[in-house]
């Protein structure tokens, strides 16, 4: 009776914990994420051609942020996860590299809030140990453009702090290297320190 118990109770425990490596560690877990990414739409949030696994190497075809005060669009993302991060909350990646990333800043009417500004939810942290991006064009709110061949760097973002570390910029009219630091505030704080040479 005893030995009957205990093979119920493992099958019982040895079910979700092989549906859960199943969907991990294969391609089946991601192949489901494409009918729920309607659910970002309203947010702004618009992604194609997600493939590959939870557990890495994962790639997105296309990202886009369209947002009142921000406009982002980036290709060819591919990054490589690390999921132990997941038991305190992190988002973690070894490498993280993106093709034609565009990004618009503008200005916006937002109706007033007393929720403080933050970049991502209070559970959530992203730590990214090496970032690549190549051929960035970001706009600025007057219209202003710089175009970068190739930016690098080491990131971790908190509901309230952005930080790059050891960053790098390959630019047309500049290089640039440092580290930078945006605090979510009102109005927004940055910290940087920069060494680099105008072309």
């Amino acid at each position: 009776m005893r030995k009957r118990i205990f093979i119920l109770l493992s099958l019982i425990l040895l079910v979700p914990i092989s549906t859960l490596a199943v969907l991990v560690y294969t391609p089946l877990g991601v192949s489901l994420v494409p009918g729920q990414l309607h659910r970002l739409h309203n947010s702004g949030i618009y992604i194609e051609g997600v493939s590959g696994k939870f557990s890495g190497p994962l790639t997105v075809e296309r990202f886009e942020l369209n947002h009142p005060r921000v406009h982002i669009v980036a290709h060819d993302i591919f990054m490589d996860p690390q999921l132990r991060g997941l038991l305190i909350q992190t988002l973690r990646a070894r490498s993280f590299t993106v093709r034609d990333v565009e990004v618009e800043v503008r200005e916006a009417d937002m109706p007033p809030t007393d929720r403080p500004p933050r970049f991502l939810p209070a559970f959530m942290r992203i730590d990214v140990a090496q970032a690549q991006l190549q051929h960035v064009i970001y706009t600025h709110i007057d219209g202003r453009k710089i175009e970068a061949s190739d930016v690098t760097g080491a990131f971790q973002i908190s509901h309230r702090r952005l930080h790059v570390n050891g960053f790098s910029i390959d630019a047309d009219r500049f290089d640039a290297t440092g580290d930078l630091t945006l605090v979510a505030d009102r109005p927004m704080r940055l910290e940087l320190t920069t060494y680099g040479r105008v072309h």
